[in-house]
């Protein structure tokens, strides 16, 4: 339902941008950055509303490389609310009400950034600096359900290189190409283990052991498995499962 208190305006593409991962972690601050990270990396909807349409682009398009690319599915702006299976990240104008079966049920995290005009008390701004381009903005963000205190093992890794001031945006996104490519490759394996004959608990909790995951990292590869393309899911489940892919 539209705020009667506020005069909603055409979405344009006047709004500030996000530049790199360590700048949207700057603008929204390491703890907001946790769990919106947190989300996208179990596969939970990101929902972003603004009246800007190049800031939902840019914030989108930035979190979607923390992803494989066959974990994307991305509707950069609809006019009224897209459901999960057909997207996991998807853009709103200001104010799109969701489904009240999404609200009750779904997993998803909505994202408010509000303008200056929106945002008139200090209680959602961002802290930044003067000269950022979101100087006078706020963030809202609502989560469907509190997440594990504990995230997956790749976001802490992700957050490591984040901390330092050393590396540039290009380097950050060549180490999260290769973050992709490990993680990936277990969920290769485990795909392939768990297709290849029947296999007790006991037996898949040693696999997983010796992949080195933890419990927090189980809804990470049940995800990520979805980023396997159907073409390659046959290709493991026909070769021989001491065959490295």
């Amino acid at each position: 339902m539209a705020n009667p208190l506020i005069v909603e305006e055409p979405c344009n593409d006047n709004g500030p941008v996000f530049t790199s991962l360590q700048d949207l972690r700057k603008v929204f601050g390491s703890l907001n950055f946790h769990d919106l990270a947190h989300h996208v990396l179990i596969g939970n909807q990101i929902i972003v509303r603004s009246q800007h349409l190049n800031t939902i682009n840019s914030l989108l398009n930035i979190l979607k490389s923390i992803l494989p690319n066959g974990c994307c599915k991305l509707v950069p702006f609809s006019e009224k609310y897209q459901p999960s299976w057909s997207c996991n990240f998807l853009g709103l104008p200001p104010f799109t009400g969701l489904p009240p079966h999404v609200i009750e049920n779904e997993q998803y995290i909505l994202l408010d950034v509000l303008s200056p005009d929106m945002c008139p008390t200090n209680s959602n701004r961002l802290c930044v600096t003067e000269d950022s381009p979101f100087h006078g903005y706020g963030i809202n963000m609502t989560s469907s359900q509190p997440l594990p205190d504990k995230g997956p093992t790749i976001l802490a890794k992700i957050e490591s290189i984040l901390d330092s001031s050393h590396f540039t945006p290009e380097v950050v996104l060549t180490y999260l190409v290769c973050l992709q490519e490990e993680w990936m490759n277990k969920v290769k394996v485990v795909y392939k283990y768990s297709r290849t004959g029947k296999r007790s608990e006991d037996e898949m909790e040693q696999l997983l052991k010796v992949l080195k995951t933890e419990e927090s990292d189980q809804q990470l590869l049940k995800f990520w498995k979805t980023g396997l393309s159907s073409q390659y899911r046959s290709h493991l489940l026909t070769s021989n499962i001491g065959t490295q892919s």
